[in-house]
């Protein structure tokens, strides 16, 4: 998995880069122990005008991700507050909006990407129209969230879906 592109999304103010003049942060990816993580570290920033500014509901933080090679897709879906579903897809394109567990079949391994939740976030996935690619979204929890900081994702691999 390659991170192609990342943004914030404040409420009133739109999209703007992680180093702009009102929202300061990074997003990094590190591999560990055999798994790769996406990690956040965002926050709105108080000066010139001195007045809070919060981070949008849905899309908080939007990380755009890459990955090559992928032959099928089956897709964990919010279906209901108290509900999850499947969807299975071809390729990112028809990967749908609050997916929270992606399992890809690609070419030599299957890989399995988890959105995990903390106190300020939660990951939800979603298509960006391209085939191999796809919409990391950090979604508050809060309404008057200014911090987006934590591990959003892990994604692990292994020859055998079982394991991965």
């Amino acid at each position: 998995m390659k991170i192609v592109k990342y943004e914030a999304n404040l409420e009133n103010y739109g999209a703007m880069s992680l180093d702009s003049e009102l929202v300061k942060g990074s997003v990094t990816s590190e591999k560990r122990d055999d798994a790769f993580f996406i990690n956040v570290d965002c926050e709105c920033q108080f000066e010139p005008y001195d007045y809070t500014r919060v981070f949008q509901r849905y899309g908080s933080v939007l990380i755009t991700a890459e990955v090559d090679g992928v032959e099928k897709i089956l897709a964990q879906r919010i279906k209901s507050p108290f509900w999850a579903g499947p969807e299975f897809a071809d390729d990112f394109t028809d990967i749908p909006d609050r997916t929270q567990v992606l399992l890809l079949k690609c070419k030599d391994t299957c890989k399995f990407i988890y959105a995990l939740a903390n106190e300020n976030f939660q990951t939800t996935f979603r298509s960006t129209k391209e085939k191999d690619k796809f919409e990391i979204s950090i979604n508050k929890i809060s309404p008057d969230t200014t911090k987006a900081k934590g591990t959003a994702l892990i994604m692990t691999e292994d020859k055998d879906p079982y394991e991965a």
